[in-house]
C-alpha cells in the first residue's frame, strides 16, 4: 500500500521505494553526514524497507554496523560468518576484531550495512544515497504538505497541517483541538508508511523532548542520570507520560513489550549524547571503537530489569480495555 501521490510525504515515499529498488543498499561508498546516515537507518526500520532488506546479507560479506540513535554500536566493521533466521527478517553473526557478535539484519538501533571489501573499515560511506536523500529532503521542504490525519498509535490520532510560507508543519493530537506543536518537515519524513490500510507515523518521527512537553509541561527527566536509581526513575517518568498520552497501554507488563509502541532503548534519555557520554565516562570510558563500556551496559540492563518488574506489578492493577 502506498501513501497518496498528492502528498509530499507520499512523493518522498515513492522516491525512497525507487531508490531501494535501484540497489542503494550497496551504494554506500562515499562519506556522508551523520544525519543522513541516521535518516537512512530510520528508513530500514520501516516495514517496507525491511521487506526489501531480506536476502541482501550473505556469509563472507563485508559490512559496517552504523548507529542510529543508540550508542551500542558505531562504526564497528566485520565480516558475516553466518546468516540465520531471527524474530524480524534474519540475523547475522558478524566477526569483529574483538570477536563475533550476532545482530539482526534490521535491528532498530544497530544497522548492518554492506561495504566493499577494499573500503576503509571505520569510515561510514554513503555518497550516492546521501545525495539522493539530501535532495529528497530539500525537495520535501519546498513542497506544501496537504492537511492529513495519521494514526500515531492504536489510540492516538495525529493531525498534520501546513504552515503558510514556512518549512514547518503543525502536528498535534486531533482530540486536543488547538493544542498543536510545531515540527520541521525533516522530522516527519522517515517512518511514514501504510499498514493494514492505516497511515502510520512512527514514534521515531518525533523528538522525545517535544513530545514530553506536549503531553505535560515541564521537564520530568534528570538531564544526566548517573545512578541506577536516577535512571530507573527517569524511565518510569517517561513511561507514565506516554501511558497518559495513550501511546503505551497501561496493561503493558514487561519492558520488552514496550518495544511494540516506542523505542524503549531510548527511555531515560539514553539516546541523548549528553546522557550516554556521561554514563560512559562514569563507567570507565568507551573502548577504542567508541563502544559502550561493560559497566554502562550492566547499569542499563539492571535499570531496565527493575522497570520491567515495576511494570509487571503495575499491570496487575490495570483492567484490559474492552
Amino acid at each position: 500500500m502506498k501513501l497518496k501521490q498528492l502528498t509530499a510525504l507520499g512523493q518522498l515515499y515513492e522516491a525512497i521505494e525507487a531508490a531501494t529498488d535501484a540497489g542503494l543498499f550497496d551504494a554506500l561508498t562515499a562519506n556522508a553526514h551523520p544525519d543522513v546516515i541516521n535518516k537512512f537507518c530510520d528508513l530500514v526500520t520501516s516495514e517496507f524497507v525491511q521487506e526489501k532488506a531480506k536476502g541482501i546479507f550473505q556469509p563472507g560479506q563485508k559490512l559496517i554496523l552504523v548507529k542510529r540513535q543508540s550508542v551500542l554500536c558505531n562504526g564497528f566493521s566485520g565480516t558475516i560468518v553466518n546468516v540465520h533466521s531471527g524474530k524480524l527478517d534474519g540475523m547475522v553473526d558478524v566477526r569483529l576484531d574483538s570477536g563475533t557478535v550476532t545482530v539482526e539484519a534490521t535491528y532498530p538501533n544497530c544497522i548492518p550495512l554492506p561495504i566493499e571489501a577494499e573500503e576503509t573499515p571505520n569510515e561510514i560511506k554513503a555518497g550516492i544515497l546521501a545525495n539522493r536523500l539530501e535532495s529528497l529532503l530539500a525537495q520535501l521542504r519546498r513542497v506544501a504538505i496537504e492537511p492529513m490525519s495519521i494514526q500515531y498509535s492504536k489510540d492516538v490520532d495525529i493531525e498534520i497541517r501546513p504552515v503558510a510560507d514556512d518549512d514547518r508543519v503543525l502536528v498535534g493530537r486531533k482530540d486536543w483541538g488547538d493544542t498543536i506543536v510545531n515540527y520541521t518537515t525533516e522530522g516527519l519524513v522517515v517512518d511514514v508508511f501504510r499498514q493494514n490500510d492505516i497511515t502510520v507515523l512512527s514514534t521515531q518521527c518525533f523528538y522525545q523532548e517535544e513530545l514530553v512537553e506536549l503531553v505535560t509541561p515541564g521537564d520530568t527527566t534528570t538531564a544526566v542520570p548517573l545512578t541506577q536509581e536516577q535512571l530507573v526513575q527517569n524511565i518510569k517518568n517517561e513511561i507514565v507520560i506516554e501511558m497518559d498520552a495513550g501511546i503505551i497501554p497501561r496493561t503493558v507488563s514487561s519492558f520488552s513489550e514496550l518495544h511494540d509502541y516506542i523505542d524503549a532503548n531510548c527511555l531515560g534519555g539514553l539516546c541523548k549524547d549528553e546522557v550516554s557520554n556521561a554514563l560512559a565516562a562514569k563507567c570507565g570510558g568507551r573502548d577504542r571503537h567508541g563502544g559502550m563500556p561493560q559497566g554502562m551496559l550492566d547499569l542499563i540492563n539492571a535499570a531496565q530489569d527493575e522497570v520491567g518488574k515495576w511494570l509487571a506489578e503495575r499491570a496487575k492493577t490495570e483492567k484490559p480495555s474492552s
